[in-house]
């Protein structure tokens, strides 16, 4: 089986506890699949240990198994930052919230500094599959979003190039930060 590659938890942290902003709102980003390859926001609502496994049905090749009774020996073990993946942007985490659940859970266990993050999108197909998004250092960073039907959320990032077909509103006060 091919391994899940994502940054692990250990640089997440680090991240949290550079540079960002204690208040800034948790997010992650992922193709919605249209033909604008709009960048869907997903909301980082929480962390829990995980596991996935290869799956045709994901853009990523893996899903994330949801269901401990569906678990094999050989799935990938992960931190999974959305374990709701049916929620909206209010329900995102600061950074200081997602350092706080990071702590909590590394105190079962301080090897899962190691072990790579994932989010889950829904893929749409049938069986509603959810895929297993990785993340990477390049996509880290402060972003703005603005609502979008394009986006399983509601909320899509702005692209630099796609501002002029926004309402680019800069007195919104909110901050988001990206891990992917």
């Amino acid at each position: 089986m091919r391994e899940f590659k994502s940054i692990n938890l250990s640089l997440l942290l680090s991240e949290l506890q550079g540079s960002i902003s204690e208040d800034v709102i948790m997010i992650a980003s992922c193709n919605y699949g249209d033909h604008c390859s709009t960048q869907q926001v997903i909301p980082l609502t929480g962390v829990e240990i995980g596991y996935v496994r290869e799956s045709a049905y994901s853009n990523s090749g893996f899903k994330i198994i949801e269901n401990d009774d569906e678990r094999q020996p050989d799935d990938q073990k992960v931190i999974i930052l959305n374990p709701e993946t049916n929620t909206n942007v209010d329900d995102a985490l600061t950074a200081q919230q997602l350092e706080e659940c990071i702590e909590e859970i590394l105190m079962q266990d301080t090897e899962l500094l190691e072990t790579p993050i994932t989010f889950g999108s829904p893929y749409g197909d049938r069986a509603g599959t959810i895929q297993a998004n990785n993340a990477d250092v390049y996509g880290m960073g402060e972003c703005r979003v603005q609502e979008s039907a394009y986006s399983s959320s509601g909320m899509a990032i702005i692209c630099e190039e796609d501002e002029t077909e926004f309402d680019t509103d800069t007195d919104n006060d909110t901050n988001y930060y990206t891990i992917a």
